[in-house]
């Protein structure tokens, strides 16, 4: 896998789940048993559109970047590598559980490994 589809299947990802909270909030939050109130909704939602900009620059880097895409390779493996702690914290505390926390730790891993040894082989 190049690092450019890295890039690109990532935000797919991101995008999917922008959909899910953007546009089904309630059950989106409900998989991370979260409790839907009409705030959480509204701040799932902002968070939505977050994922939204962030998919958005992630497949846009590619062409971008030129020959530095391995350096934003690198950038991108330890942002995901944030997600990891945060959410393994909000796991661990009890904060957070269900398919959405679970899912979205295990595709942060993945893709920290893959954008850092991707952006190796570049």
């Amino acid at each position: 896998m190049s690092l450019p589809l890295v890039f690109r299947v990532f935000s797919a990802i991101l995008f999917l789940n922008f959909l899910g909270v953007a546009f089904a909030p309630e059950l989106w939050l409900e998989q991370a048993n979260f409790s839907t109130t009409p705030d959480m909704i509204t701040l799932g939602q902002a968070f939505g559109v977050s994922l939204l900009g962030f998919a958005f620059i992630g497949f846009r880097i590619p062409e971008i970047a030129g020959k530095t895409l391995p350096a934003f390779g690198q950038v991108f493996s330890i942002v995901s590598l944030f997600f990891v702690v945060l959410i393994s914290f909000h796991l661990i505390t009890g904060q957070v559980s269900g398919p959405t926390a679970t899912v979205n730790l295990v595709l942060n891993i993945v893709f920290s490994i893959l954008f850092y040894l991707q952006s190796k082989k570049a």
